[in-house]
């Protein structure tokens, strides 16, 4: 079920961050686009399949090091699934270094806002858990 709830709390993030991303690059590059519901769709597809990263965490504690080569494999995914999915769309094209470093710069950006918020929650989950174990097993004492 946390699997579940950190999924969809990602997707949400996720689908945030590339909404941000195409309106501030439309802005940049393509400034009289008008957005069609297939954007939308591409938007929501591409969110689906980033989330799908979340798959190589796993439960419970990981080493420093398994948590740093996790945290590459997810950014190399990311970055793997937004350029193909990027050019399979058009929202930009390959051979403009300009379009492909702002591409790049902006997936390096929404991870790492996602990911900093995502362990932010989780680090605040676990407070408040460790905060009821704490007063659960003193009324045990009393």
């Amino acid at each position: 079920m946390k699997k579940i709830k950190q999924i969809l709390l990602t997707f949400s993030f996720v689908t945030t961050g590339i909404l941000l991303v195409a309106a501030l690059y439309m802005c940049i590059f393509w400034p009289g686009a008008s957005v069609t519901v297939k954007l939308l769709w591409q938007i929501l597809g591409l969110s689906a399949l980033c989330c799908l990263g979340n798959f190589i965490w796993p439960e419970g504690e990981v080493s420093k090091r398994g948590f740093l080569v996790r945290l590459l494999l997810h950014y190399i995914y990311i970055n793997f699934c937004v350029l193909g999915w990027g050019i399979k769309f058009q929202w930009f094209f390959w051979q403009n270094i300009n379009q492909l470093l702002v591409m790049c710069a902006a997936i390096f950006l929404v991870f790492l806002i996602v990911t900093v918020a995502v362990a932010a929650m989780d680090k605040r989950l676990e407070k408040e858990m460790n905060e009821r174990l704490l007063q659960f097993r003193s009324g045990e004492k009393e």
